[in-house]
């Protein structure tokens, strides 16, 4: 729709009309229950042929054709197949298991519906204790100095130190398992070379299982390469520049979302999480500097990555690196708003990182911290179909305190007002006020930034009680700074939207003096 309302001026792909296209096969499941354990698939032709046959558990691609060598390439009016899927490594023991079918045609160029099935849990199984496996990865010091960036190595260590302290308050100590890859490490086996990620992406699909939890974080220099049907390469550290041209090149300096998708296919987890803040170079840092939009190629690269691993996926991205370095937080935005969300925010019932919930509110905070700078667009979201969130770890208030965030705006919690008299708020005061505050935010008129929440860490609140009376709403007003209060005041309006304003101007000068 951007291309054809020119938004986007990438050329539109050429699409067949309908009477062109091979109708895919109809798919029929027979359950394992009542197949003898396997899972029964029955293929019919509807004129397009039976092409690649696709299954996935709990969202995972298990196969990417299921159908035997005899059978490619010849014309079969039905064909029956059988899998093994009870005893697969990627079916949970103790929850219900999801089984998902899809088939193409002949020529691969039209997919079916995924058609579902469900194992329920056997007997009464006692469930592990999850374990809890990060790979998080950050790439400031490239070889030679054209690609070198500040920010994403740091970013790498303060994703590490917030995800260990939540996933270990979650899952223990003894179930958190954290492998942080950042240029800023004197240990070569802990650099973000390419192949000390794999390495430690190999060594968790030995371990994991389906009941674990995975999650990756990379920050860096990203690049599209191969055009319009092209892949996203993440940069390692031996990347010299963005040319992928050279095929030796771009296997041993840069990781391909499908590399991605292959390794990530093997790690049984079901619960999977994919963070990728990227600073993008040559022609697309260009195209993003003018659309602030992914290019399709890379939307569709996410889309693959999404659909054959499972993967909850947030992707950042800044069109060169005087965007993504450009923030007077000290950090990339989309790893600022993370902390900034696990820090209160974004938590659900004030304690649980719900995954869902996280990426949400960072999709919506990027753009707000990046009002004053070009070339940095609204992070994307890619999660599997019929999914639920999940918790990622949990956090008490002290725990929440650990992190360290740079705040150079003043951050503003939740108003709290009342009449005097009858110890509500009958003017709906507080609502005004906050509104007020949260506009100021997004519009960019006043410098500071809103939390809808209680707490945060050096936070301001305002809190008070009013009087009416003779058409006036006559307020005292006390500014606090945490559990300090710090301005006493006294004002007065004709109506609470008009106070709402004056305490808002009045707070803001009693700060900046």
């Amino acid at each position: 729709m951007p291309k054809i309302l020119g938004y986007n001026d990438e050329p539109i792909r050429s699409a067949k009309e309908l009477d062109e296209l091979s109708l895919y096969p109809e798919i029929d499941l027979l359950h394992p229950d009542l197949n003898g354990g396997k899972l029964g698939i029955e293929l019919t032709d509807q004129g397009g042929g039976i092409g690649r046959v696709v299954i996935l558990i709990n969202d995972k691609e298990i196969s990417n054709d299921v159908r035997d060598a005899s059978m490619v390439g010849k014309n079969h009016d039905a064909i029956s197949l059988s899998y093994e899927v009870l005893e697969h490594p990627f079916v949970k023991e103790a929850d219900l298991n999801k089984i998902s079918i899809k088939a193409y045609n002949k020529n691969g160029d039209l997919v079916s519906r995924t058609k579902n099935l469900y194992l329920l849990p056997s007997g009464n199984p006692i469930k592990k204790q999850p374990e809890f496996y990060a790979v998080i990865a950050g790439v400031s010091d490239y070889k030679g100095t054209e690609l070198d960036l500040k920010f994403a190595a740091k970013d790498a260590t303060d994703i590490a130190v917030a995800i260990k302290l939540s996933a270990t308050q979650y899952l223990g100590g003894e179930h958190t398992h954290i492998s942080v890859l950042t240029t800023d490490n004197p240990d070569a086996m802990n650099r973000p070379t390419k192949k000390n990620i794999f390495n430690t992406l190999d060594d968790i699909a030995k371990k994991a299982d389906a009941n674990d939890i995975l999650f990756i974080y990379l920050a860096g220099h990203g690049v599209n390469y191969g055009g319009e049907n092209g892949d996203f390469y993440y940069l390692t550290e031996d990347a010299s520049n963005g040319i992928l041209v050279d095929q030796q090149v771009r296997e041993s300096v840069a990781i391909s979302s499908n590399e991605f998708s292959e390794i990530i296919r093997k790690i049984p987890s079901v619960k999977q999480v994919l963070i990728l803040d990227a600073c993008h170079s040559g022609k697309l840092a260009s195209d993003l500097v003018k659309k602030r939009t992914m290019s399709s190629s890379d939307v569709r690269a996410l889309e693959t990555l999404k659909d054959r691993t499972g993967l909850y996926v947030l992707a950042g991205s800044a069109a060169d690196a005087l965007s993504y370095e450009s923030s007077q937080y000290g950090q990339g935005l989309l790893t600022y708003s993370l902390l900034f969300g696990i820090k209160g925010p974004a938590l659900r019932q004030n304690e649980y990182v719900d995954i869902l919930k996280l990426f949400q509110f960072a999709t919506e905070k990027v753009p707000e911290l990046a009002a004053d700078i070009g070339g940095i667009q609204k992070p994307e979201i890619r999660i599997p179909t019929e999914s639920s969130s999940f918790d990622v770890g949990k956090l008490s208030e002290e725990e929440r305190s650990k992190i360290n965030l740079n705040t150079p705006k003043p951050v503003f919690v939740r108003s709290e007002f009342q009449d005097e008299s009858q110890f509500l708020d009958v003017v709906e005061l507080s609502v005004l006020l906050d509104e007020a505050l949260k506009n100021s935010t997004k519009d960019g008129a006043v410098e500071l930034v809103y939390v809808d929440s209680r707490k945060f860490d050096n936070a301001f609140s305002l809190k008070g009680r009013y009087t009416q009376a003779d058409n006036q709403i006559t307020c005292k007003i006390k500014l606090f700074r945490e559990k300090l209060m710090i301005a006493e005041f006294e004002l007065r309006a004709a109506t609470a939207e008009k106070l709402s304003q004056l305490i808002l101007k009045e707070a803001i000068a009693r700060i900046a003096n």
